[in-house]
């Protein structure tokens, strides 16, 4: 725990796309920013947008002014492993995206994690996922955003599940 008692990092995930990630991400950042902590949101992988568009770092960045970092930016609109496939790009490493949240460690109190998509979308070539990414933060706490639907329930003891198995 860091010095706030907090993790020094907050990974944001979902039980499904389009599940309220980003409004989630924005409200962790401005509270964690309202109590006097510097924070930092990081998106491993942005998919679905063109360059110069603002994707969700720059929606948190907007609605709380923080320091926001994507890992990478793909344009197809889909899971970061077949949007890469399908561009013909390489996707940061996970010891690269432990790198880059290092890094914004050494600068902020909290750095906050905003997946794309679910748990299990995979964000590397060697198809590590976030559950992953989760996995090799050291002093990292999880928030779980679901739908509300019928069968939220299973989707979230589902995602609850696979991520004790990583913990």
């Amino acid at each position: 725990m860091g010095e706030s008692g907090l993790p020094a990092v907050v990974v944001v995930t979902g039980t499904d796309t389009d599940v309220g990630k980003t409004v989630v991400t924005a409200a962790v950042v401005a509270l964690l920013a309202d109590a006097g902590l510097r924070v930092a949101a990081y998106k491993p992988t942005q998919t679905g947008v063109a360059p110069g568009e603002p994707g969700d770092m720059g929606e948190v960045g907007r609605l709380t002014g923080a320091s926001t970092v994507e890992g990478t930016r793909l344009h197809a609109p889909m899971a970061p492993r077949p949007a890469a496939a399908l561009e013909g790009a390489s996707l940061p490493t996970l010891s690269q995206h432990v790198d880059a949240i290092a890094e914004l460690s050494s600068r902020h109190d909290v750095v906050v994690v905003e997946g794309a998509g679910g748990l299990l979308v995979e964000l590397t070539d060697d198809g590590e996922t976030l559950a992953d990414l989760a996995a090799a933060l050291p002093d990292s706490g999880t928030v779980l955003v679901a739908r509300s639907a019928l069968g939220t329930l299973n989707h979230t003891m589902l995602t609850r599940e696979a991520l004790s198995h990583r913990a």
